[in-house]
């Protein structure tokens, strides 16, 4: 006889294996859009690390890792406020923003290592 419940429970773990091997990759590309950044806001990288940072903020609670969706909400949070400052960014917080991205790219990698 099959058990359905142990092996969903199975799937599921499998899958949160996966993501997780997969997280740092993930967030080392937002790191890399983060820092493209540095030398001025072009809109089609802001667009692209919004949408990664969104992306790891929906997917990283539903895969059992709640510290990944704060870290990528505080990075998404420390964008949209470089972005409303616009061209006049003031340089803490494009810091603000690298520091955020960088504290995700360690927690990344040290899910994927557990």
């Amino acid at each position: 006889m099959s058990d359905p419940a142990g092996e969903f429970e199975s799937r599921l773990a499998a899958l949160r294996r996966e993501y997780a091997l997969r997280l740092p990759e993930r967030a080392a590309a937002c790191r890399a859009l983060a820092e493209t950044l540095a030398g001025g806001w072009e809109e089609e990288r802001v667009r692209d690390l919004a949408a990664g940072l969104h992306k790891l903020a929906g997917s990283g609670r539903t895969y059992g890792f709640a510290q990944v969706t704060e870290q990528a909400r505080a990075a998404e949070a420390a964008l949209q406020s470089a972005c409303a400052a616009g061209a006049n960014c003031a340089p803490a917080l494009r810091e603000e923003l690298r520091r955020r991205v960088d504290e995700l790219v360690a927690t990344a990698g040290q899910i994927a290592q557990a």
